[in-house]
């Protein structure tokens, strides 16, 4: 018996075929160490001895481990969905016996069908196999399909049972189960329909024991059940073009209500009205304040789309039902898209899907700013980026947990939380839904307070937590602008009180009120913010300097530093104002001083503008001039680099151009060591401190132009 992973799977198998019955043992292997020691623990954990399970750590498809102990009689496996593999790119893999039978590899960016010959080769003449997949095995082109043919035209697949989908933590796909043998008495495969066989549970479904038993019942019949299962002749899934997808095979029951189409399409007609006018708008908008973000919409034709407020339908990519009007402006919509990225998609069936699939990549990448919907990105769509969903539409129950869920996936420290904007009063609705799917009591975990509480602060189990004007009191009486912070104790009381501050003002900011009620002014915060980088800087100097937490009482809250980060147009636009003043009004002189000196990536480039300040006369022309500047003091310092080094005049050069375009300086690898000039590795010992030396003032080079060049 076999299985990759935490060995939940294999336990919950040898718990229904009984320990006792197993001969040989329980074999496994996991690529994870800590999954792998989890599935050794969990073996000790139900009992099983020590000499009767042989868990192996390592990659089952590139370094398989219990040549000795297959072939298994009975192995149960969950694989990763569509990881990557070695595949093609490793010679070996072709020759391999689990893999060459098929004539071909899975391909490298999907590795499914790869664990599935695995098994096949593990597997007793006289064994059963039964492996969880992703549904796109089934039927994807190319390799996967030739490898599909293989194993029907062997009659190796024994049953395909199709699950429903949200079953499975971590993921809301709609996965199946493979089943495989070696030895059929028929030359068919049974299909079955268990999508429908669940109970819903809070987020996810569940299989009772009666969802259960009908599965079994139907893989034991194998007999024609209208809309639950088929045996199909291996002859007519070849001329299905090996197509393994349940549906092909077992027709749906067609459970929909009967919608009267004219009502229907009205209905249609309404919402996408709705969304059209919304994105015309926020269009015109953005022209007349002369700014540029990128807005995308998307919706489809919905067989449920008559309003469900408690369940979002699954969604659909037929636009083939849109009125021609919607579908007019869909097309328009797309065509913005095009323009705004390069791109070439239409509604037409394959490249709405490709369309949607884009577009959720750049969500979640940040390349789009606003996106308007109707009934679509709401329940299988994550991105911890996304940060505010505005809802006109009547929500309750689970749609409104699920669209609200949206925002919720914690970023950093900058983002801790989702902003949700209603244009309609769902108080009342969102208290029954945390009620329902939660603890009763949950809302003040799951909803922020209101600006009073963060603003003054208030009063919680018997505790009080001070607010934004108590901690702003405390800071200018403890530590006033202009005193030195002495002592150990008073610097981690200043980095605590300004980190909590920074916290507090992360969460105001999102309230409109906040707005001119911040009581220190910007050159204050400013000062007290460089306070706190110096003594970061001070206590970070021998460590990582990505490293927040210092000490186990000490955490800097650089996240959200970075976040209000001020950048050199900001510092060329004071620039300008001091050249505008002819060069006398030294009290801009101090605010660009105070800016650097608060900013963590501009403290390193102080030199550079403080230098360039001093060449302004009348005829400098800020922009032009500044860029002229970084760029010959660039040469200047990388040529003495080089010289005072002795390193390499070429592959410096290459390796300081490839760190800007990477957006990162190497410090470790070949590259490194290829501008490196001669040292003996016998003459001295001093070969690693001269690269580390050499490591420092490329570093000090890398950060003072970085951002510039």
């Amino acid at each position: 018996m076999t299985r990759e992973g935490s060995g939940s799977l294999l336990l919950k198998f040898a718990k229904i075929l009984g320990k006792e019955n197993v001969r040989q043992g329980f074999f496994g292997q996991e690529i994870n160490i800590t999954t792998y020691n989890l599935c050794r623990i969990n073996m000790f954990l139900h009992d099983i001895d020590y000499d009767k399970f042989d868990i192996g750590h390592g990659d089952t498809l590139t370094d398989p481990l219990h040549w000795d102990d297959e072939p298994f009689e009975a192995i149960v496996s969950n694989p990763p969905y569509s990881i990557r593999w070695d595949g093609d790119a490793n010679p070996l893999m072709i020759n391999d016996p689990r893999f060459s039978p098929a004539g071909v590899l899975a391909p490298k960016s999907k590795a499914d069908l790869a664990f599935i010959m695995h098994s096949l080769a593990w597997l007793a003449t006289s064994g059963t196999a039964a492996i969880v997949c992703f549904p796109g095995v089934l039927y994807r082109g190319g390799a996967e399909k030739k490898i599909r043919k293989y194993l029907i035209d062997n009659n190796f697949i024994d049953c395909i049972i199709q699950l429903p989908g949200n079953l499975f933590f971590g993921t809301s796909i709609a996965t199946c189960i493979m089943v495989l043998k070696k030895s059929k008495a028929e030359n068919s495969t049974l299909f079955i329909d268990a999508s429908k066989e669940c109970v819903k549970v809070t987020n996810g479904n569940k299989l009772t024991q009666k969802n259960m038993d009908t599965i079994i019942d139907a893989y034991k019949n194998r007999a024609n059940d209208d809309h639950v299962s088929i045996l199909v002749p291996n002859s007519d899934i070849a001329e299905q073009e090996y197509n393994l997808s349940v549906s092909n095979y077992v027709e749906l029951k067609d459970t929909r209500e009967t919608i009267e189409i004219t009502v229907l399409n009205a209905e249609i007609e309404k919402i996408v009205a709705m969304a059209k006018k919304y994105y015309t708008e926020l269009k015109k908008q953005l022209v007349e304040r002369g700014r540029k973000l990128n807005i995308a919409t998307i919706f489809s034709y919905s067989a449920n789309e008559a309003e469900q407020e408690d369940v979002f339908p699954d969604e659909e990519f037929d636009t083939r039902g849109l009125d021609k009007t919607s579908r007019d402006f869909l097309e328009s919509a797309i065509g913005d898209y095009n323009a705004d990225f390069n791109v070439n998609y239409d509604t037409s069936s394959d490249k709405f899907q490709n369309y949607y699939k884009d577009l959720s990549l750049r969500m979640k990448r940040r390349e789009v700013d606003l996106l308007v919907v109707v009934n679509m990105f709401l329940t299988g769509f994550d991105a911890t980026t996304l940060n505010t969903l505005w809802v006109d539409k009547n929500l309750r129950q689970h749609g409104l947990i699920q669209a609200f869920s949206r925002t919720n996936r914690i970023l950093n420290s900058v983002k801790t939380y989702g902003n949700i904007v209603c244009f309609r009063n769902l108080q009342k609705e969102t208290d029954e839904a945390i009620a329902l799917f939660g603890d009763k009591d949950a809302g003040s975990i799951v909803l922020l307070k209101n600006y009073e509480a963060y603003y003054n602060g208030f009063d919680e189990n018997g505790k009080h937590q001070p607010g934004y004007v108590e901690l702003i009191e405390d800071l200018g009486q403890n530590f006033p602008l202009g005193q030195t912070i002495i002592g150990e104790q008073n610097q981690k009381d200043f980095i605590r009180l300004f980190g909590a501050i920074l916290r507090l003002k992360n969460i105001l900011t999102a309230f409109d009120t906040f707005t001119g009620n911040e009581i220190l002014s910007n050159r204050e915060f400013q000062d007290y913010q460089g306070v706190y980088i110096d003594l970061y800087h001070e206590l970070t100097k021998d460590k990582n300097a990505e490293k927040e937490k210092i000490n186990e009482d000490i955490v800097f809250e650089i996240e959200l530093i970075r976040q209000v980060e001020i950048n050199i147009d900001y510092i060329l636009m004071l620039v300008a104002k001091f050249h505008e003043s002819n060069c006398e009004d030294k009290n801009i002189l101090v605010s660009i001083d105070k800016a650097i000196n608060s900013s963590l990536q501009l403290r390193s480039k102080k030199e550079l503008i403080e230098n360039f300040i001093h060449t302004i006369n009348a005829s400098t022309v800020v922009d032009e001039d500044w860029r002229k500047f970084v760029i010959e003091q660039k040469e200047t310092d990388l040529t003495m680099l080089i010289e005072e080094e002795k390193l390499k005049l070429e592959e410096t050069r290459k390796f300081i151009n490839n760190s800007f375009r990477d957006g990162s300086l190497k410090t470790t690898g070949t590259d490194i060591d290829r501008i490196m000039p001669p040292v003996s590795r016998f003459g001295g010992g001093n070969r690693a401190a001269k690269k580390q030396g050499v490591i420092e003032r490329l570093m000090q080079f890398f950060e003072k132009y970085f951002g510039l060049v």
